[in-house]
């Protein structure tokens, strides 16, 4: 895909903006409350872990233990 067609798509996204920066920012607000999962292949850990990529929580809290 050339750089001018990647340029055209642009104004399609541009209405999505504030929905895509909403949902991260709610993922942001409820990540410090979610407890960290005690195994990480479970369906809460895994979840967990989408949540804890859109809010880009990348380090996870300091105070938490990353899943097993």
């Amino acid at each position: 895909m050339n750089l001018a067609a990647l340029a055209g798509d642009v104004p399609v996204l541009l209405p999505y903006l504030p929905y895509v920066l909403a949902a991260f920012g709610v993922c942001a607000a409820i990540m410090p409350v979610l407890p960290v999962p005690a195994k990480a292949d479970s369906a809460y850990g895994r979840v967990w872990a989408v949540i804890n990529l859109l809010a880009h929580n990348y380090r996870n809290a300091t105070n938490a233990k990353a899943p097993k």
